[in-house]
């Protein structure tokens, strides 16, 4: 069965039933009781009319939302947020409140589909996941590889360069090999990582790619070998010019500036950096370090080697607590790598100022995504500030778009660092509220002056007296700030 999403919303719009989800025997569904007196549900497959399906094959990594149709009258599509979605093995799938199936590892699992209204009314189907196997077709040369300049006794890493297809193949493993005649300019390693000896001038030196899976997929492309590459450019951070701050915060200006061609050898990319106007709204170090100090704009500007620059401001502004999360990165205990609906997920999206993209973590003792963690297991991330910055809360998002506080944080734990390595406990038992979805939780924290925290998700539905539904823990935002 293909992707099922848009064949349901075309459905949809020739009715015009609209219902709303409550729980069994809400008064909503009450009044309109008639209605559904005497309906069949069936599951459809939208691809071939009338098609009644009992099992719902869907590959792993992929997601389908689930049409519902009358039994006879087939031109009548029940909404899908009518109905409940009871699944008995939740380390095969889940399914979302509006009937999308989001697969966590192969195998098959019963669901049971019951109105809301009525239990009467119900159907139950089989969900098979399953993964095939998919084959490299093409090893891709982008421009960016195929104009790349590799200057004198620097390595260069050009396997991120190249694009292996399909982008969801099961063995993207690639070799690299000199062609012959090229090896006076250059040698490389089979992983891709190439050093020059000698200029080519007019010339390039010719790289062979070949696909681990099938050696007859290959590519050819040349680099240019020079002595020394030149600055061509100097680039400021999209975001930095015209960033706003608020006292007290501090921001290394070496992560968010960059010299181009990005082959200009570890020497030549320093920059330095000049404060022009606002020297009484921020103190500039010689390492490249600014902090807020008064409230007003800076002109600053950032110089190369040969004489180009960049310039930009930064504003100072009153009542700004939250810390800019613009250069933050982050790690987690786990590799949970779920991206459920191809756009959020990951632990990045926690820092993007959107409430409906949100960090999906697999809940202790359960499988997702064929992600498991041990019940044993206290989940985690650590944040890397790039600079130490002094705070006394934390800011916390739930997911906008979801109800379920089994979905949820209740508690925390909250540790500090100045090196990454060795943590101090900043607060432990913090608790995380759960009633609302949309509010923006500011929970103070005793003052502490760190680069790096750890946050140990220690409290969640399952664990603290909720319901043990769902395999996710998820967060839409988090930060850390000063007020």
């Amino acid at each position: 069965m293909k992707t099922i999403y848009n064949k349901i919303n075309i459905s949809l719009l020739l009715i015009g039933m609209m219902v709303l989800f409550f729980a069994c025997q809400d008064e909503f569904y009450t009044i309109n009781q008639n209605f559904y007196k005497d309906k069949q549900i069936v599951v459809r497959n939208p691809l071939i009319k009338g098609d009644e399906i009992d099992t719902l094959r869907i590959e792993l990594n992929n997601t389908e939302q689930i049409m519902l149709e009358e039994l006879t009258d087939s031109s009548l599509v029940f909404d899908s947020k009518a109905f409940v979605y009871k699944v008995m093995y939740d380390s095969i799938a889940a399914v979302e409140e509006d009937g999308t199936i989001i697969p966590a590892s192969r195998g098959t699992t019963p669901l049971d589909i019951i109105f809301r209204s009525d239990c009467e009314l119900r159907t139950s189907v089989i969900i098979q996941v399953y993964k095939e196997y998919h084959a490299v077709e093409e090893i891709f040369v982008p421009d960016i590889a195929s104009n790349a300049i590799v200057e004198i006794g620097e390595p260069v890493d050009l396997l991120p360069l190249l694009i292996v297809l399909p982008v969801n193949a099961d063995n993207k493993g690639i070799k690299f090999y000199m062609e012959p005649n090229s090896e006076q300019y250059a040698n490389i390693t089979e992983e891709g990582v190439i050093t020059g000896i000698k200029s080519t001038g007019r010339n390039k030196a010719n790289i062979i790619v070949i696909s681990d899976e099938n050696p007859d997929i290959q590519a050819v492309f040349g680099v240019k070998v020079v002595d020394e590459i030149i600055i061509t450019s100097v680039n400021v951070l999209a975001g930095l010019d015209g960033i706003e701050i608020g006292l007290g915060e501090t921001i290394d200006l070496n992560l968010c500036t960059s010299v181009s061609p990005n082959t200009v050898n570890e020497n030549n990319r320093k920059l330095n950096f000049e404060l022009l106007e606002g020297s009484d709204v921020l103190s500039l170090n010689e390492a490249g370090i600014v902090r807020a100090i008064g409230i007003g704009t800076a002109r600053l500007k950032a110089v190369s080697k040969n004489n180009l620059f960049k310039e930009f401001n930064i504003h100072v502004k009153t009542g700004l607590t939250d810390f800019t999360r613009l250069l933050w990165t982050i790690t987690t205990s786990l590799d949970y790598g779920f991206v459920p609906d191809g756009t959020t997920g990951m632990a990045e999206d926690m820092f993007d100022n959107n409430n409906l993209t949100f960090f999906s973590i697999t809940k202790p003792g359960k499988t997702y995504n064929d992600k498991h963690t041990p019940a044993d297991h206290i989940p985690y991330f650590i944040v890397d500030m790039k600079s130490v910055q002094k705070f006394n809360y934390i800011r916390w998002n739930h997911r906008a778009n979801n109800t379920y506080d089994y979905l949820r944080a209740w508690g925390v734990d909250l540790y500090g660092s100045i090196d990454g390595e060795e943590f101090s406990k900043i607060q432990e038992e913090i608790n995380i509220p759960i009633e609302s979805n949309t509010t923006t939780y500011r929970i103070d924290v005793p003052e502490s002056e760190y680069r790096y925290v750890k946050v140990y998700i220690t409290k969640w539905s399952d664990n603290s007296g909720g319901s043990t539904s769902g395999s996710t823990i998820q967060i839409a935002e988090f930060g850390l700030g000063y007020r």
